[in-house]
């Protein structure tokens, strides 16, 4: 992006816009009384963060149900304790590959590969929205 002239504040006008429009839509699309936490990759190596929460808001000193709490502990240790999050999904996706090879070696119907298949699942449900365009 070129970072001198009228272009420049034109792309950077542009990309505001989008990212606000995003956000906008992000918004949009959450149902009421529930928690979130999104993550989008912004490089392969970074991401950035948005949290809602789509329930009544406490006032002071009213109870803040469980799942408040996990949204504000889990954003606590995304920002303080980083490397341990990835140590950790690192451990799980290995664990994952581990099962899916035990489940492929071992027998059909035992123990094992039943285990094995519910560890295959992992914790993250995928929904593929297609291609764009």
């Amino acid at each position: 992006m070129d970072l001198n002239g009228p272009k420049a504040l034109s792309q950077m006008i542009g990309a505001n816009m989008t990212t606000e429009i995003d956000q906008e839509l992000e918004k949009l699309s959450l149902l009421e009384g529930r928690y979130y936490i999104i993550l989008k990759p912004t490089d392969d190596e970074n991401f950035s963060l948005s949290a809602y929460a789509t329930v009544p808001e406490a006032a002071d000193g009213e109870y803040i149900d469980a799942a408040g709490v996990a949204q504000e502990g889990l954003i606590a240790v995304l920002t303080e304790d980083l490397d341990l999050v990835f140590d950790r999904g690192i451990e799980a996706l290995k664990s994952r590959e581990l099962a899916k090879a035990i489940g492929d070696s071992a027998d059909e119907d035992s123990e094992v590969a039943r285990t094995a298949r519910v560890e295959q699942e992992g914790n993250v449900l995928h929904i593929d929205f297609g291609s764009k365009q």
